[in-house]
């Protein structure tokens, strides 16, 4: 598909949305914190007031934008070694003119409709890949990748 003005024009303007946006959030979120942060120093009576207040405003300040990434991680981790697998339910003989000089089946792209794209292996074979959601709020996807026959849409491998 060529890229059109029109498709040009919306590109620059998601780049230039992301990049104001890498710039002014931390801009945002320092003024914030000193915000919450001398408005709790000035609610919070005592000896611990200056060090306490400041304590627990910056770690509420860092935990709430991070704090996602660090459990993230960690459930992904245990998602990854207990629940990936790979799965070959039949093999198939690809001709040595399917394969590269590394050994590396060569594939191929065929364009299905304007937005659509079919990854193929040799003349028997084609890639069909499933994403769905499976802990939305840490924006953790299941991803599922067969292979399919061509012919008979009989799922030849999977991994999860």
């Amino acid at each position: 598909m060529p890229i059109t003005s029109n498709s040009a024009a919306a590109s620059v303007k998601d780049h230039l949305i992301l990049t104001v946006g890498i710039f002014f959030i931390p801009v945002i979120w320092v003024w914030v914190f000193v915000e919450v942060t001398i408005f709790s120093f000035k609610r919070v009576a005592g000896p611990w007031r200056s060090l306490g207040v400041v304590v627990l405003v910056f770690s509420i300040c860092i935990a709430i934008p991070v704090g996602d990434e660090v459990l993230g991680r960690g459930v992904l981790r245990v998602l990854c070694a207990t629940k990936s697998d790979i799965k070959v339910y039949k093999q198939v003989d690809l001709p040595s003119q399917y394969w590269d000089e590394h050994g590396v089946p060569i594939s191929k792209w065929i364009q299905i409709d304007a937005e659509h794209y079919l990854q193929t292996i040799g003349d028997c074979c084609y890639v069909e890949n499933i994403n769905d959601k499976y802990l939305s709020f840490l924006r953790i996807e299941k991803s599922l990748t067969r292979i399919k026959d061509r012919k008979t849409h009989e799922v030849l491998s999977e991994v999860a």
